[in-house]
């Protein structure tokens, strides 16, 4: 967190001061899905691009799932892992690109999915990331 204040004086002497604090924040990975909209059995490709979020170097791993009405006898909402990195390591101040297809099963059902990225770091969440998905 951080913190600033502004003092501020009128031509008559009156003052004031006034304090915020605010929180930088910063998204390990924003992801990407194309084509956004697919036929059920089709092919995605979700691409990612993982963020130096400290002023040293993290190794991460990133797991992707997907969520949304996927069972065919009740299409109620549920979810699967689709892919998880194995642990790399992001030095300062980079990036790394990540791309893999995804074959949406032929027996989902229609309707919004949301493909979700959670950074990993030694195994705990520390951050994700949400694209949406339609299945026709």
């Amino acid at each position: 967190m951080k913190s600033f204040t502004i003092n501020t004086a009128d031509n008559v002497g009156n003052s004031a001061a006034q304090s915020s604090s605010y929180t930088i924040s910063c998204h390990y990975v924003a992801i990407g899905i194309a084509p956004s909209t697919v036929a059920r059995g089709g092919t995605i490709t979700v691409s990612a691009k993982v963020m130096s979020c400290t002023n040293s170097s993290q190794t991460v791993s990133v797991e992707f799932d997907l969520t949304g009405p996927r069972s065919p006898n009740s299409c109620s909402n549920t979810r699967a892992v689709m892919f998880t990195t194995p642990s790399f390591t992001i030095p300062k101040g980079t990036s790394k690109a990540i791309s893999f297809p995804f074959k949406v099963p032929k027996n989902n059902c229609t309707g919004t999915y949301s493909v979700t990225s959670t950074t990993l770091i030694g195994g705990a969440a520390v951050d994700s990331t949400t694209a949406t998905l339609t299945v026709q």
